[in-house]
């Protein structure tokens, strides 16, 4: 049980030796007090570290046999040397990482010690304005000093110069700055790792900007995104309450509020609610505070206008788009210090407005004021009209009555079957006249039938010619409509 609590107990140290508050802090204008700096971060690193984009620079390493000049920078040959900071006995103490050793070198007490969990100084976006100032024990620390740790063991970052009788490859000593010996005293490395002393030095020092300025601002349209609402902003009646005349301009204004608001991003290392103003392309001029989210209730007044007729009126709603916008952009930062100094650099961010859009008055329709009815309104309509002609073809049969034939005159025929025949007829051949004169009747009844079948034939024929034709005429006339 104890070994267990002994490992529990050891691997919280440990765990609390690599994971720390990356937050760096800087000595205040009290020279007591520790601010946060929102442009600087600790960046857990090892041994296998190998991205050190944005980390601070605390000196030069010439790795050249050739004795160049290691006080210049912009030799090839020279190597970055990086501030970095490792826990000892519990404690943080500032320190160096080489180029050629992804370590951080550190010294306590006159014993170097080479860490391979430690973390280094970064400056966010290269955001901060770093100096190294020169301060010896008899000056005081100036505002914004670095700090590579804290209680119980407050230390600064600092560094020496090395001179031309060291022979050293390093353009400078790194290492730290105890306030508490001799009111600073200067405790860095050499190349062999040896721990160097001195009364006087270069501290770090961080200078934070006093406003900032946003220019060139270029909005990403692909990356936009709006939100759009309805709303009714007003309503009013415009009246012309003239009895006679001409129409007559009527107008007035109606005044609303909305809450307009716009963000535009935090952190790049920028100081959060440090005063900032926007030039956009458009001209205007915004004033904020950055980081922060300030919502402005704003009023305007919107005129109202319209034409009407003597005792007219007309009913008005003042309508809007309530809209919420965000789109990305790209613009230059320039930072604004007390010693009239400015820096420039690119941000890339979102932008958040809340705004009023597209407002604009939608007019009822007119009506009289005397009893509140709708002015008709004339409308001119053109109709085409399509003339058809249409041909008709009537069959016309013509029936000619045809004169029966009077049959001769009989006497009743008696019992006997024997006929007589009235004076006056012809008494030679009886019998044949009798044929001869039912022939003729027959003959004339059979005529008149086929002619009243002929006659009721043609009239038939007629009425169905009649029927087709008019058939035709609607059949035509519903292709025409179904065409046009």
């Amino acid at each position: 049980m104890k070994r267990l609590l002994l490992i529990f107990a050891l691997l919280c140290l440990w765990t609390h030796n690599v994971h720390s508050d990356s937050s760096v802090y800087r000595l205040s204008e009290n020279f007591q007090q520790l601010l946060t700096s929102t442009a600087l971060t600790w960046v857990s690193a090892t041994k296998n570290s190998n991205n050190f984009e944005h980390a601070v620079v605390g000196a030069y390493q010439n790795l050249q046999e050739d004795g160049s000049d290691t006080n210049n920078a912009n030799n090839d040959s020279m190597h970055p040397i990086y501030v970095c900071r490792a826990k000892q006995n519990g404690i943080w103490v500032a320190g160096q990482v080489r180029h050629s050793e992804r370590k951080c070198i550190v010294s306590l007490h006159g014993s170097v010690h080479e860490v391979e969990r430690y973390e280094i100084l970064v400056n966010i976006e290269d955001s901060a304005r770093l100096s190294w100032v020169r301060k010896d024990q008899y000056s005081l620390h100036p505002p914004g000093t670095i700090t590579g740790g804290d209680e119980p063991y407050r230390n600064f970052v600092g560094r020496r110069v090395s001179q031309p009788e060291d022979k050293s490859t390093f353009s400078h000593y790194l290492g730290k700055v105890d306030p508490n010996r001799k009111n600073g005293m200067y405790f860095v490395i050499n190349e062999n790792n040896k721990e160097l002393e001195f009364e006087d030095g270069e501290i770090l020092v961080e200078t934070e900007p006093i406003r900032y300025e946003l220019s060139k601002i270029k909005l990403d349209q692909f990356r936009r995104r709006i939100t759009k609402k309805a709303a009714i902003l007003g309503q009013t009646i415009l009246k012309n309450e003239n009895e006679e005349g001409d129409t007559a301009r009527v107008e007035t204004v109606i005044s609303f509020n909305y809450t307009y608001s716009v963000y535009w991003g935090h952190g790049h290392g920028m100081l959060n609610g440090l005063p900032f103003m926007v030039h956009s392309q458009n001209q205007k001029t915004y004033e904020g505070n950055w980081g922060m989210k300030e919502p402005v209730v704003k009023m305007e007044v919107y005129p109202i206008v319209a034409y009407l007729a003597p005792g007219t009126a007309v009913n008005v709603t003042l309508r809007g788009e309530f809209t919420e916008a965000d789109e990305g952009y790209v613009a230059t930062v320039t930072a604004f210090y007390e010693d009239n100094e400015t820096r420039d650099r690119l941000i890339k961010d979102n932008r958040f407005e809340v705004n009023m859009r597209n407002v604009h008055q939608e007019l009822g329709p007119v009506y009289f004021l005397h009893n509140n009815s709708f002015v008709p309104t004339t409308t001119t309509t053109t109709t085409t009209t399509t003339t058809t002609t249409s041909t008709t073809t009537t069959r016309r049969t013509t029936t000619e009555d045809i004169t029966p034939i009077t049959s001769p005159e009989t006497d009743d025929i008696e019992s006997s079957g024997e006929r007589k025949i009235k004076k006056g007829s012809m008494d030679a051949e009886p019998d044949k006249h009798e044929n001869s004169s039912m022939m003729q009747d027959g003959e004339a009844s059979s005529l008149k039938n086929k002619q009243d079948v002929v006659a009721r034939e043609s009239t038939a024929a007629g009425s169905a010619s009649q029927v087709a034709s008019g058939s035709a005429l609607f059949i035509a006339a519903l292709l025409f409509t179904i065409l046009t």
